[in-house]
Order: structure tokens, then sequence, then C-alpha cells
């Protein structure tokens, strides 16, 4: 959302630095790897390779993104922006060396939401759709469907308007005492899937 185009590039480089680091982090180190007889030694030799192959990479990449960060003309050799860069911090708020000492120099989620969208609504849908994203997609690693995620998604998109549903109309539903659980529309209209998912 930000109009100026080196801070959009140098968030960028950011992200991605960001990406490696954590990644990097994760990785084994292929010297305290040992072949617990499941595979071939030949394999055991390609695993090796290919770890230190992508460990060179990341590094590689790791240098040529620091190296575009440096001659971005937002760049200052100082303190802030070195830990910014070390950190990988895309969230940054400020590249002034005044920012406040023990104040995070780091936007929020949910904070980043809100410039998407100034509505309090959004960045609390965002934040919350976030949340069992991340929770699908990892819940479905090992699964073979797509379409169980995406069914997943859509329950969450229904609960989150059924919720609406009964605040907006909140009134109406005590006038007319009506009772979502035993209304046959209702039900149809919600899971109209398979039996299990009702």
């Amino acid at each position: 959302m930000d109009s100026n185009e080196d801070e959009k590039l140098f968030k960028h480089y950011l992200y991605i630095l960001d990406g490696i680091l954590c990644r990097h982090k994760d990785y084994p180190d292929y010297k305290q790897l040992v072949n617990n007889g499941r595979i071939s030694e030949n394999e055991f030799a390609a695993l090796i390779a290919q770890v230190k192959e992508t460990d060179k990479s990341d590094m590689l990449a790791k240098e040529f993104i620091i190296q575009k960060l440096k001659i971005n003309p937002l760049y200052q050799d100082n303190q802030v922006i070195s830990d910014i860069i070390n950190n990988g911090n895309w969230k940054y708020k400020s590249l002034n060396i005044s920012y406040k000492k023990g104040k995070k120099n780091q936007y929020s989620w949910n904070a980043l939401y809100k410039k998407l969208n100034s509505n309090s609504s959004f960045s609390a849908y965002a934040s919350y759709l976030s949340v069992f994203v991340h929770g699908l997609s990892i819940s479905n690693i090992d699964c073979d469907s797509l379409f169980e995620s995406i069914l997943g998604l859509s329950t969450i998109n229904l609960n989150l308007t059924y919720s609406a549903i009964k605040e907006i109309y909140k009134e109406d539903i005590e006038l007319y005492n009506i009772d979502f659980k035993q209304s046959e529309t209702m039900k149809s209209f919600i899971y109209s899937t398979n039996s299990e998912y009702l």
C-alpha cells in the first residue's frame, strides 16, 4: 500500500531475506546427518549433496539481497538499519535512527491488515482467517484430497457468516423464536455437503 517505490523494493527484498533466514535456521547441518540404514549410501550421498547445494544457494541469495538493500536509496549505515537487515525485518515501522529505544520496531500482523483496510472488522476477519489457514495447511499436509481443505476453509467462512447473521438479526431471531439448528432450510443452506460433515 506504500506509494514509495524505494520502500516497496526495500521491503520486498527484506521479505525474501526473512524467508531465507527462517529456512536456514531450520535447515539441518549436513555434518550432523547420519545414514540410519533406511536408504542406500548412494541416496544418502545425493541427499548430503542436495543439502550442501541448497545451503550454498541460499547463502548466495542472501549476499545478493544484502547488496541490493545496500544500494537502495533508503539504506544508511546505522544500527537501526543493520538490525532490520540482520533480522530480515520487512515489517519494520521506521528506518529512522531516532526511533525510540525499547520500542519494538515492527508492525504486528493486525496493524499490517489495518494498512490494507482500516475497517476493524477486516483486520479481525483477516487475523481469524490466517489462523485457520495456517491450521488447515498444517493439518492437511498428509491429506491426499484437496477437497477437504477447501471445504474446511468454506466452513470457516460459513461459521463467520452464521455468527454475523445471529448478531445482525438478533432481535428478529428472538422475536420469531428462530432456532437455526432445527431449521431444515438453514441446515440445507449451510451444510449443502455430505452427511459426515453435517
